[in-house]
């Protein structure tokens, strides 16, 4: 349980250091409880069922001695994990006010929370990859029998975290968007970690290939952001903002899936397939 629940244990501290009104400001509490309720939508429909879904493969091909192909799941895995999340990410940094303005802005929910708000789903936003690759290789270490690593990582992670948010909150006085970002920064040191070590027992794993596909997602996603931000601008000016918002989502989704495969990234190849084959 603590080796897989570092995002919820950060999110805990950040809530903590949020009670202290005096240093990130009033409404903190309720801006990072808001914020991480979006977070966790993609996190939990994706990032986490990719996991829990490749967790009884990887048990067995661990328990066979089949690391090879425990490999290619990881490989697998970890890319599907990013494909999803990087576009996601950067969705939710670029339109974090426009969604929070249009789902909560109303009532006691003034101008100020939509601002502190769409602050801090920013940059929760920024760890969303690592937030799910971190349960996912939490679960690998479970699976070759080993608990004791993603415990240890978590806990340096947390203390990462509780360094950060004090030096960005007291220090740099950044308020809720230090906390938020303090959040993100450990989480992604965590990831990086778990990840090395992972490396180092299972050598078969294609980092570069990751690697290249990582960048070319992320490459994707830049395209996407720049695509969304000026639709935005164009639909945002009438009155039905929902519907633009819609739009302008799913606008974003068709160039990311459509500069990947312009890119040759492979899950988006499978989903044109898969497409074509349903038709």
């Amino acid at each position: 349980i603590v080796g897989t629940a570092l995002y919820q244990l950060n999110i805990l501290v950040d809530t903590i250091f949020a009670s202290f009104s005096s240093l990130v400001g009033p409404g903190a509490i309720a801006a990072i409880y808001y914020a991480t309720r979006l977070i966790q939508f993609p996190l939990s429909i994706f990032g986490h069922s990719i996991s829990n879904a490749s967790l009884p493969t990887l048990t067995e091909l661990a328990a066979e001695e089949k690391i090879h192909k425990f490999a290619e799941i990881v490989e697998f895995s970890l890319t599907n994990i990013l494909f999803v999340m990087i576009p996601a990410s950067l969705g939710l940094i670029v339109m974090s006010q426009p969604i929070i303005r249009l789902l909560f802005q109303r009532g006691e929910f003034t101008r100020y929370s939509t601002a502190i708000t769409s602050t801090a789903l920013a940059f929760y936003a920024i760890g969303l990859s690592s937030y799910a690759a971190n349960k996912f290789l939490a679960l690998c270490f479970n699976s070759l029998h080993d608990t004791i690593t993603p415990v240890k990582i978590s806990a340096l992670a947390l203390a990462l975290n509780i360094i950060l948010n004090t030096f960005f909150v007291i220090v740099l006085k950044t308020e809720i968007a230090g906390l938020a970002f303090a959040s993100s920064l450990s989480s992604i040191a965590s990831s990086v970690i778990l990840y090395k070590i992972l490396y180092k027992r299972i050598r078969l794993i294609d980092s570069k290939r990751i690697v290249s596909q990582f960048i070319n997602m992320l490459l994707a996603g830049l395209i996407m952001v720049l695509v969304i931000f000026i639709v935005w601008q164009k639909l945002s000016v009438y009155k039905h903002h929902i519907l633009s918002l819609v739009a302008t989502i799913c606008i974003g989704i068709t160039v990311y899936i459509l500069i990947s495969l312009f890119l040759k990234i492979y899950q988006a190849i499978h989903i044109f397939k898969w497409m074509l084959r349903k038709k």
